[in-house]
């Protein structure tokens, strides 16, 4: 891939080395970057924690919502490195207790997200994390749970991004972070 298909936002680490890239995945014509070469590289992993507390080093967030199931890997040393509680955004099915939930759309049906009413508190203010942004509809979906308990989304923290999905038009007030954005081939 040539430099000029990709953005990189973060200092001092090469991630496209890093980033599987698999053709043709989940169907032909698609491009499909794949972050979990980021854990089995401690280097990096380490890295994009240390990036993401500089990001949010001055910013108040109150709580990390990670989204099933590579934003939990992600947000959970995030969570611990900042001492702020971590707020699972499971599947539908997978929370025993009262949980808000939003449905949203994806390129093959639609899906529905719930996290526990007890975890999120009204005023309190919560920074969003996932893998990877897309479309957006995932984040959105999270974003209106967090603002159905009265509380606020902090930002929106994902290590790849793919503006030319145009996340920006469901996601963009919520200020999303990325370290590396593809643009399409």
């Amino acid at each position: 891939m040539s430099e000029s298909n990709f953005t990189n936002h973060s200092k001092g680490m090469d991630l496209d080395r890093v980033i599987r890239k698999v053709a043709n995945f989940p169907k032909p014509g698609i491009l499909f970057y794949d972050v979990t070469s980021i854990f089995t590289n401690p280097k990096a992993f380490n890295y994009i924690i240390e990036q993401m507390a500089e990001i949010y080093m001055r910013e108040r967030v109150d709580g990390v919502v990670a989204i099933e199931s590579r934003g939990f890997l992600l947000a959970a040393p995030f969570a611990l490195k900042k001492g702020i509680p971590l707020i699972l955004a499971r599947k539908k099915g997978k929370l025993p207790g009262a949980t808000y939930q939003r449905s949203y759309e994806l390129e093959y049906g639609s899906a529905t997200l719930e996290i526990h009413k007890a975890d999120l508190e009204a005023s309190k203010r919560y920074l969003i994390v996932d893998d990877l942004i897309a479309t957006g509809g995932t984040l959105e979906a999270v974003a209106m749970m967090i603002k159905d308990a009265g509380a606020e989304v902090a930002g929106i923290f994902s290590i790849v991004g793919l503006p030319f999905l145009n996340f920006q038009k469901k996601i963009g007030s919520y200020n999303p972070k990325t370290l590396i954005d593809y643009h399409g081939e």
